[in-house]
């Protein structure tokens, strides 16, 4: 019974929570809109329109960031939905070409505007970098700017003690020679 009662408990939990329950939220190369451009974008990858849409369920426009704020019935539900948002950190290569940067740039434009702070939404370019740069090809080549990124925003976003990162070479230094991550970066199709 008492695996049964936590069970219950657990779930109980689940019932009670909310997006305010976040310290924060960070997207990193994410489809925060799935238009046309995110469409276009799985196109030239291989993936049929029928494929995207078993992805989301066939529920694509559910799963729509940029469109659910256009979506709002009224003006208070979509302020009741805004101020429950916690901080948010978008972060985007300039050279993605699985997910356009441009859809993450116009998603924070969009998010800026219906704000009501400001100051509780950021984005982060990386110029150059691809989809996968910034958990593949930057960390193998020692380049850990989305790392310390992350880290800062978990220390705003917290009130646990200031995390420090580590000035450790085995972590800071590029994992395999400069040449290979050249040649991945050529050959890699994201």
């Amino acid at each position: 019974t008492n695996i049964s009662s936590r069970i219950l408990e657990d779930d109980a939990l689940n019932d009670t929570w909310s997006a305010s329950d976040l310290k924060g939220f960070a997207a990193i190369s994410s489809p925060m809109t799935l238009g046309s451009v995110i469409t276009h974008s799985f196109r030239r990858h291989g993936l049929d329109d029928a494929m995207v849409e078993r992805m989301f369920g066939f529920k694509k426009d559910e799963y729509d960031p940029c469109l659910t704020l256009h979506n709002f019935q009224s003006v208070d539900d979509k302020e009741k939905f805004l101020k429950d948002l916690p901080p948010i950190s978008i972060y985007h290569g300039t050279k993605d070409k699985t997910v356009p940067y441009e859809a993450s740039d116009a998603f924070y434009e969009e998010l800026r505007r219906a704000m009501l702070d400001e100051s509780s939404i950021s984005f982060v370019s990386y110029v150059g970098w691809s989809h996968t740069d910034p958990i593949l090809e930057a960390p193998m080549d020692g380049d850990h700017r989305l790392h310390r990124d992350l880290l800062n925003d978990v220390n705003k976003w917290t009130t646990s003690p200031c995390l420090i990162w580590p000035n450790d070479s085995k972590v800071n230094d590029r994992l395999c020679p400069h040449f290979m991550v050249k040649l991945s970066r050529f050959v890699n199709p994201f």
